[in-house]
């Protein structure tokens, strides 16, 4: 798989991530960190749950542990 997003996107590039906080789009941001690429990290709320908030705090703290820029709109 590697060889493969490395023809749609040759290292050096940097990657805008959207992360909504749930597995899948943490796993995809997981995976981009090991196969060493260089990520910002993207989160809009949309505000269609009470608890939404909580998702973009989420990936506020994660992007703080992985030491990688966010951004984050609602």
């Amino acid at each position: 798989m590697a060889e493969r997003l490395n023809v749609l996107v040759p290292k050096g590039h940097l990657l805008l991530v959207a992360v909504s906080g749930g597995a899948d789009s943490v796993a995809l941001l997981r995976l981009l960190l090991e196969l060493d690429y260089s990520l910002e990290v993207a989160h809009f709320d949309h505000a269609l749950r009470a608890a939404s908030h909580e998702d973009a705090a989420f990936v506020a703290s994660l992007c703080d542990e992985l030491s990688l820029p966010f951004h984050s709109e609602r």
